[in-house]
């Protein structure tokens, strides 16, 4: 892939009409194959929760998949989809309580947009799955509201076409404040392998709490290793009419998912992995009597303020070891700290007062979501 980023500003002037970043799944920045677990990512933008109640769940991996509706199919060109699959398989009895889902959470313009009553928005997504059977998806916020919807997958390992239709209810809890969006932003989630009573709502209209996680009558396929649910071209907006699917390039849709996540490395390259020739130098800027620091600016910036992890050249993640270098070709540690991270970049004091010195090492940087 290549490293061509397109300015922020062209991308929000840009109209668009799917309100979910890398639907397409073609930004995989912490890597294609991926162990998940609860509060973990996938791919980029696109988060993991779990929950159980009981002896155990299903273990999963994430990948990114070749296997996509053809163009003849969808009427478009897509390159990959979202592969979720079971690696350790757990047979659900009893009382037991658990289900996994993806989902992604929209902030700022968007998410204010869509906190309004009675407003109608549309769904439109690729699945296909080990099994048939009964499945649902959500949108909304989990303490105010969520509005879910079930929907058939009608034959096992095919591409199917789904498209759904929600509207927010007519008063809306929380009321319409800044901070209420921020605390608790708007959700479109996928929900699979739900089994319990905790799961057990009688309808399909609005939802506090752990009822927007699916319904007891839904479809298990957790069980068995190798079962899986694949989606492709997830595209969520406006009105109650699905469009084309909105395609964007790879690279616009990287520079979306840069407001969350951002890492040194190249593309290709996973981060905590050895970095070899594509290390990430960080020149000196200027001294104190005892300290020289350096500064790192993002790529672009963030939607907040991220939090960042540093790496030492081995690939090891490291908090305070760093390398410099002085005229001399083999590098040796040096104790540094991070502070002044901003959503444009931070800092690394290296307690060092000589000028002669740079510093190598990796880095990502993310919002959490």
């Amino acid at each position: 892939m290549t490293e061509t980023r397109i300015h922020e500003r062209f991308i929000e002037h840009r109209r668009r009409i799917n309100l979910l970043d890398n639907g397409q799944f073609d930004v995989w920045q912490r890597g294609p194959d991926l162990n998940v677990g609860n509060t973990s990512k996938s791919a980029d933008r696109w988060y993991n929760h779990q929950y159980s109640l009981g002896a155990g769940q299903p273990s999963y991996e994430v990948h990114r998949d070749a296997d996509v509706p053809t163009p003849a199919e969808c009427g478009a060109f897509n390159e990959y989809s979202m592969k979720y699959q079971i690696t350790t398989p757990w047979t659900a009895t009893g009382g037991d309580d658990r289900f996994c889902g993806v989902f992604q959470e929209m902030f700022g313009k968007e998410s204010r947009e869509l906190y309004h009553p009675n407003q109608f928005t549309t769904l439109s997504f690729w699945v296909k799955a080990t099994k048939a059977g009964l499945y649902s998806v959500s949108v909304g916020a989990n303490s105010s509201w969520s509005s879910l919807k079930q929907y058939t997958i009608s034959s096992p390992a095919t591409w199917e076409k789904k498209v759904i239709t929600f509207k927010t209810p007519a008063t809306l809890s929380g009321g319409l404040s800044y901070w209420y969006w921020l605390a608790d932003a708007y959700k479109v989630r996928f929900n699979f392998n739900t089994w319990g009573p905790t799961f057990n709502g009688s309808s399909e209209d609005y939802f506090s709490g752990h009822s927007n996680y699916g319904k007891a009558d839904e479809t298990y396929w957790g069980e068995t290793g190798g079962n899986y649910m694949k989606f492709a071209m997830v595209q969520y907006e406006r009105g109650p009419v699905a469009s084309a699917y909105d395609s964007s390039t790879t690279e616009e849709e990287q520079t979306r998912c840069e407001k969350h996540f951002q890492k040194s490395y190249a593309y290709e390259t996973n981060p905590g992995t050895g970095i070899g020739s594509s290390e990430y130098m960080c020149q000196y800027l200027s001294s104190a009597t005892s300290d020289s620091y350096v500064y790192i600016p993002f790529h672009q910036k963030f939607l907040y303020q991220p939090t960042v992890s540093v790496y030492r050249p081995d690939g090891s993640l490291g908090s305070s070891l760093w390398y410099k270098i002085a005229g001399s070709p083999n590098p040796h540690a040096l104790a540094g700290t991070i502070y002044g991270i901003t959503q444009h970049g931070f800092n690394i004091n290296l307690g060092w007062g000589d000028e002669a010195y740079k510093v190598a090492t990796h880095w990502i940087a993310e919002t959490g979501w």
